[in-house]
């Protein structure tokens, strides 16, 4: 099996509500992702806040993720700029 066909079904059975699988795309993005939302925000509190955030919006939203493509670091990574981009506007006000 490919990466992209293990991601694949992985995005399958997280898009089911399978935790377990959650878990695994956790474990597979979060370091990526936290390195882009160290770059995005001010500190590195911030940066875990934003992932932290993302991970629990990406498991919110499972179903709006196309099981077609099965690409969720893409998508993962569009909610973490989404949210670094909402709290640089807070912080702005």
């Amino acid at each position: 099996m490919t990466p992209v066909d293990y991601e694949a079904r992985l995005v399958a059975r997280f898009r089911d509500g399978d935790g377990r699988a959650l878990e695994t795309l956790f474990d597979l993005y979060v370091d990526r992702a936290l390195g882009l939302a160290i770059r995005l925000t001010e500190t590195r509190e911030d940066a875990e806040e934003v992932v932290q955030e993302a991970f629990v919006r990406a498991f919110r939203n499972a179903r709006q993720l196309r099981a077609a493509d099965g690409r969720f670091g893409p998508w993962l990574f569009a909610i973490v700029r989404s949210i670094a981009s909402d709290r640089r506007r807070q912080l702005r006000r």
